[in-house]
């Protein structure tokens, strides 16, 4: 019994010792990393001061040859007048009109070459300007290019790395333009148009106007978000080149420093981990009233059962079908949704439909808030646009991706939440499904295609939480036990979430209100300003921020900082107000 022990303890120490050799040696290879990185930044600062340094040296040289060249011609001219003088006195009195004239043209001549040469000089200094102005362009061109080049030679040494079931590949051709606003499109939308009609019965008909001031103020912090990145390829492109698993983090980084970066770690964990707890609490919810055997605390645990292998997965680009299968089913219920309303409206087959003259109330300033906020979660996905930005072939042309995505988004959103608001009153659902006919085989049909949109958008959405805590742990990028396990213990959380508040319009509304106002708002504008506004070096391309783009973005943080203290509180505030039964499973496992 003592030898066996004591080869056990020796057994444990001796892979104690291995891990923490492993360890030190993946500190000293990103240690070494590091360094060759700051070297390559250094050869590039001295190439750029030895440029500039020959630059300066040729135009001393001209400035030198130039002078010579005056003063020859000055000599020449000097010689050439006083000849015609001599002349002129030889001539006598009679020639003295003929010098006058000789004269007004020496002095014609004269004032016509110095014109010239100004004008040569002009000429010079502006094709100078130019082909500065052009070598710098060109040199932005070709550092993308590099980056380009380097991302794809890294692609194809990288090769396949593994995977689940081994299959996993580093594939390196990028999404584009129209297959980036396709996965835009599935991380915002997910679920939250459901409740939209709710959220106008909160607000009144003016959320429709708050909903299209949020696609407008989105958008626009969305493509200034996009330009954070082009910035930081442009001014270091061997850091940024290659992809990144953490890009908001790293914009955040580079403008703020390790203030920056715990910040942007906070939004990217906690504002993926909200919306996919919700996404899993709803998919819990429909299966209840699709098949109602098992409590919606009984399909939490279900659901995340069925979740689990498949958020073992690698980035979004080694499952671009998931999500556009999943933008297709999110059309495909927004259409279904839609004509379902207008002909329950009609039939007298909704469940909620309210009576004639009490339908609509008036807003107040509580439930404004609420609605708000939950007006808000439903384009809360600015977290994760880096990250498929960081997946695109050419990430330069993410705005339009961007602007194509919000456009989509808003065209899906409009229609359900005014007809399902005009039809219901206040008397609509947190989710609009629940007032369709339950009998109805379309309705059944609905809520099916909208289950596999809610497990869709949820494997797309986890991505960002568990790549956010793999760095944060360490864990290598290749599928393992690592990635198995932090993952694993991520969907545990959410579920341990879902079954602690089973409600998830009140988990929508407090993460619409606190989280989704920072990642989107308000750090956005304030990183593309910082970065802006950074001391310039000779060899980063020349940005500008006009007064007017400066004015829209405090606007923006102004509405993040507002919206989300007021939302935040009003939120808690709302869940508080619970009946006890309802507030969690660990109370009431199943409740009627």
């Amino acid at each position: 019994m003592v030898n066996i022990g004591v080869g056990q303890e020796v057994t444990w120490e001796g892979k104690r010792g291995q891990e923490t050799e492993e360890r030190n040696k993946r500190g000293e290879r990103r240690r070494e990393q590091g360094r060759e990185e700051m070297e390559i930044d250094e050869r590039t600062q001295r190439q750029g001061m030895e440029e500039r340094k020959g630059k300066e040296r040729r135009r001393g040289k001209e400035k030198k040859t130039r002078r010579k060249g005056d003063e020859r011609r000055r000599r020449e001219q000097g010689r050439e007048k006083r000849k015609g003088d001599e002349r002129r006195l030889g001539d006598g009195g009679e020639r003295s009109g003929g010098g006058e004239e000789e004269r007004r043209e020496r002095g014609v001549e004269e004032r016509r070459e110095r014109g010239g040469d100004e004008r040569r000089e002009r000429g010079v200094e502006e094709r100078k300007e130019k082909g500065g102005e052009e070598m710098r362009e060109r040199g932005v061109k070709e550092r993308r290019e590099r980056g380009v080049e380097e991302r794809r030679g890294r692609g194809v040494e990288e090769g396949q790395h593994q995977g689940v079931g081994g299959r996993e590949k580093n594939h390196n051709k990028g999404l584009s333009v129209s297959l980036a606003a396709f996965f835009l499109v599935t991380q915002v939308v997910g679920g939250g148009f459901v409740v939209l009609p709710k959220a106008l019965a909160h607000t009144g008909w003016i959320g429709v106007s708050i909903m299209v001031m949020f696609c407008l103020m989105v958008s626009y912090s969305g493509t200034r978000l996009a330009t954070c990145w082009v910035i930081l390829e442009e001014r270091w492109p061997h850091r940024y080149s290659h992809r990144s698993t953490q890009p908001y983090v790293e914009i955040a980084d580079t403008a703020f420093g390790k203030h920056g970066r715990c910040l942007g770690i906070f939004v990217v964990i906690v504002g993926s981990f909200g919306p996919n707890t919700v996404y899993l609490v709803l998919t819990a919810s429909l299966l209840n009233s699709l098949v109602g055997e098992l409590s919606t605390c009984e399909w939490v645990l279900v659901t995340a059962a069925v979740l689990l292998p498949f958020t073992w997965l690698g980035t979004p680009k080694d499952f671009w079908q998931v999500s556009v299968a999943s933008g297709i089913v999110t059309t495909g219920v927004c259409l279904t949704i839609l004509c379902e309303l207008l002909k329950g409206s009609t039939t007298n087959t909704l469940r909620h439909k309210h009576p004639p003259h009490h339908g609509h109330l008036t807003a107040t300033p509580y439930t404004f808030v609420l609605g708000f906020a939950t007006l808000l979660f439903s384009y809360g996905g600015a977290r994760g646009f880096p990250t498929i930005q960081n997946d695109m072939e050419d990430r330069t042309q993410f705005w339009k991706s961007v602007v194509l995505g919000n456009v989509v988004i808003l065209a899906l959103y409009l229609p359900i939440a005014v007809t399902g608001y005009a039809i219901l009153g206040h008397h609509v659902p947190s989710d609009i499904l629940f007032s369709l006919d339950p009998h109805s085989p379309t309705t059944k049909a609905v809520i099916v295609l909208q289950i596999l949109n809610l497990l869709g958008t949820y494997i797309t959405g986890f991505n960002p939480t568990a790549q956010g805590c793999e760095d944060l742990l360490m864990v290598q990028k290749s599928f393992g036990w690592g990635r198995v396990g932090v993952r694993s213990g991520l969907v545990a959380l959410q579920a341990l979430v879902g079954l602690a508040v089973p409600l998830f319009d009140r988990i929508m509304t407090l993460f619409g209100a606190s989280v989704v106002p920072l990642a989107t708002l308000i750090l956005p504008p304030l990183v593309y300003m910082k970065l802006i506004n950074m001391n310039h070096e000779p060899h980063w391309p020349q940005r500008q921020l006009p007064l007017w783009e400066k004015v829209v973005l405090w606007e923006l943080v102004s509405v993040g900082v507002l919206g989300g203290v007021v939302g935040t509180v009003s939120a808690v505030l709302d869940l508080l107000k619970l009946d006890t039964e309802k507030k969690s499973c660990f109370l009431n496992f199943h409740p009627s």
